[in-house]
Order: C-alpha cells, then sequence, then structure tokens
C-alpha cells in the first residue's frame, strides 16, 4: 500500500519494519509480527492471517533481518513456522508431510499367530521324539570306582577344591597389607583463577544504529547522505508484506 505524507520528523523510510498482529484470546494488541511468535501474556501462537501493517507511529525496524522466504504452515496444527524451517516448533511434525515421529514409547505389537505356530510346530517335534515304552534300550556299562568313589564324585571333588583355591587367593589378595615409611622432601602448588569482568564499551554510530541500552550518549549534528530530489516532486513509499511477520517499505 501506499502511505501519506506524514508530518516532519515522523516518517520512516525504507527499510525492513515489523508486522502486527493482536491476541484474539487475551486481547493484547500490537504484538509483533517477527519477534512474537507466541503472546507473551497467555502463551497463544500467532495467527498469520492476522497480521497487519502497523501505522507510522507504532512502526519498529528489524536490524539485521535474513529473509528466507513465507512462513510455512504446519500441516499438523496450523502454526506458522519459518520458512528455514525442517520440523514445526510448536508439535515437531515434518513441514513437508506433516508427519509426527513417533515418541520412544511405541513400539509394533508382536504377531501372536506366528508364536503360536512356533509353539505347536514345537510340541510336535518333542512328541515325535518320544521313545515307544515298548522299546528296550541297552544298559550303560558301569563306571569304575577308586577307593569307594566314581568318576563322577572326583570330578566334583576337583571342582570344589579348585573353586576353594580360587576364592582363598582371591581373599588372601583383598586382606593382604604392607606397611611402606616415606617422608615428603618437598611440595610445590599452583592456582590458577581468571577473572572476566565487563566494562564500559566506547563507540561511534549514527543514531538509529545504537543499543538500545548505550547511556552516556553526546550526539553532534552531521549529514550522514545526500540525494538530489526534484523541486515540487514527492517521495511514495509501498509497504510490502513478506509473509514472515515483516515488511518491507519501498520508497521511490
Amino acid at each position: 500500500m501506499t502511505d501519506t505524507q506524514p508530518p516532519p520528523g515522523e516518517r520512516h523510510g525504507a527499510g525492513i519494519y515489523e508486522m502486527l498482529w493482536d491476541c484474539r484470546f487475551c486481547g493484547t494488541p500490537k504484538l509483533l509480527g517477527v519477534t512474537h511468535r507466541h503472546c507473551p501474556n497467555c502463551g497463544a501462537a500467532q495467527d498469520p492471517s492476522q497480521r497487519y501493517f502497523p501505522a507510522e507511529e507504532d512502526m519498529v525496524a528489524l536490524h539485521d533481518h535474513q529473509y528466507v522466504g513465507a512462513d510455512k504452515v504446519c500441516p499438523a496444527c496450523q502454526q506458522p513456522n519459518s520458512a528455514a524451517n525442517t520440523y514445526c516448533t510448536e508439535c515437531g511434525a515434518d513441514l513437508a508431510t506433516g508427519e509426527i515421529a513417533p515418541s520412544h514409547g511405541q513400539r509394533a505389537v508382536p504377531d501372536t499367530g506366528a508364536a503360536e505356530l512356533q509353539q505347536d510346530a514345537g510340541a510336535e517335534s518333542v512328541q515325535a521324539g518320544i521313545v515307544s515304552p515298548t522299546t528296550s534300550t541297552p544298559a550303560s556299562p558301569p563306571q569304575p570306582v577308586f577307593l569307594g568313589l566314581t568318576r563322577t564324585h572326583l570330578l566334583i571333588g576337583g571342582l570344589i577344591a579348585l573353586a576353594l583355591v580360587i576364592i582363598g587367593g582371591i581373599v588372601f589378595a583383598i586382606t593382604y597389607r604392607r606397611t611402606v615409611q616415606g617422608e615428603v622432601s618437598d611440595m610445590t602448588w599452583e592456582r590458577v583463577i581468571e577473572i572476566e569482568a565487563f566494562g564500559p564499551v566506547q563507540g561511534e554510530d549514527w543514531q538509529d544504529a545504537m543499543p538500545s541500552d548505550a547511556y552516556g550518549e553526546d550526539c553532534t549534528e552531521r549529514q550522514s547522505g545526500s540525494e538530489r530530489v526534484e523541486v515540487g516532486s514527492r517521495e511514495v513509499c509501498e509497504d510490502v508484506d513478506q509473509q514472515d511477520g515483516s515488511l518491507e517499505r519501498v520508497c521511490h
């Protein structure tokens, strides 16, 4: 749109400025389109369709604003996101497909039918392996006996003795102590403490580029530029909505 000529000293030149929007839940007016993605009072998400151009006295300049394209609307929750985003900052859905990634607690349900088939097959194999009561098996030969003990008894006794030896070695290694005396001949130490302190920073810049929290300013009148204007001509400015919460003012 083309704005009218405001009074001298109140007119903003070409540049990037914030669009405005009003919270329809708590009624907070004149929220900034880029800075306030959510209402700072109630937390409601910004509705892109409710953005509007600010009046001349309400215009807020955007410094170092990187325009990446019009906002993307999330297919899942209908919330606006920056064109540079891949996933929604509100619900986490994919901005291209609207699909929401499953949480860590979700998992696939196992197929119980396959498990039952495996159990049935196992039962059949067990039944097939049962020996008929009428089948006779040859008796195993008797084990040799040494000092009244069979080979199995001797093997078990050897394993027990080996375990006792290992346990005794571990207990000895844990409980063994030896006293050693020494004398400290020298000792040095060093401690380094890094101290970071804030201090005043002096600089010089144009008034509209100074930090908002600067203090001790000393301003002087200087000419920052010049432009040749025909006598009787008027500069016409047009505000263009960039669809990302900002507007660009183009003057010609």
